[in-house]
């Protein structure tokens, strides 16, 4: 993972540099070129304030490199000229490149997570301290079924860790529409694991979390939306429907 880390970085600040360089140019273009400012509404930026997008996060460079692509195309077909150095393809092969790593990311980190679990579970001294805990806990919440008793636990601080792999089929919709949307990101929040929805708008998830899942999802022209699953001990497979609505 820890090899990774930089990897994804340098993508994410490669990404970053090719929008700011993008949104500079054709910015010039807008106003001193084609002489309309106006254009600048085809990339959801306010034409009042014509300031380029912050760009922080790792979800913000795939949302405003999507918003180029589909923006340049818009703004070419309506007669304006089009960007160079970099273009909106370089762009979108520099957030292409770096969704890519992100995602290799997500898996490695996913599985450092259940390589430390394990370790953590046969390790004799790590043991000795979960004893300690548990008895402690075990005093303090010892009546109830064992489900109340579990959910006192994590009130405590206690992580519930379990082997047995839950599989959530997911399905990203478009809430005004009902029609599926291809290639929405979907990140399970507690683990970082991020995944990117196939053409009919699903995706399968396997994790080992055991007391809830946070679902984020997003997609470019959407406002972001999440859904939290409660998870169960003897249920392995869970059906999630997210609905994201068209931004205006």
């Amino acid at each position: 993972m820890n090899v990774y880390t930089p990897t994804v970085e340098e993508g994410f600040d490669v990404g970053k540099e090719l929008c700011a360089s993008y949104f500079k140019g054709m910015f010039r273009i807008v106003k001193s070129v084609d002489k309309r400012p106006g254009d600048v509404a085809f990339y959801h930026i306010a034409v009042s304030k014509i300031v380029a997008p912050k760009i922080n996060k790792h979800n913000d460079l795939t949302t405003w490199g999507g918003y180029i692509t589909v923006g340049e195309t818009d703004r070419v077909a309506a007669g304006g000229t089009a960007m160079a150095n970099p273009t909106a393809g370089n762009v979108g092969t520099g957030v292409g490149d770096f969704n890519t790593k992100i995602l290799t990311y997500s898996g490695l980190k996913e599985a450092f997570g259940a390589a430390g679990s394990e370790l953590a579970l046969t390790n004799d001294a790590t043991d000795i301290v979960i004893k300690k805990v548990w008895d402690t806990v075990g005093t303090y919440y010892d009546e109830g079924t064992d489900s109340t008793k579990r959910v006192g636990g994590r009130e405590y601080g206690i992580v519930y860790v379990s082997k047995v792999k839950k599989t959530f089929n997911l399905l990203i919709l478009n809430n005004t529409t009902g029609a599926p949307i291809p290639d929405a990101s979907i990140e399970l929040v507690e683990t970082g694991l991020t995944r990117v929805a196939g053409l009919a708008g699903t995706i399968a998830m396997i994790s080992t979390i055991t007391a809830s899942a946070t679902f984020l999802a997003s997609a470019v022209g959407f406002a972001d939306n999440q859904v939290i699953v409660v998870v169960e001990e003897t249920t392995l497979s869970y059906n999630v429907t997210i609905r994201l609505t068209p931004l205006v």
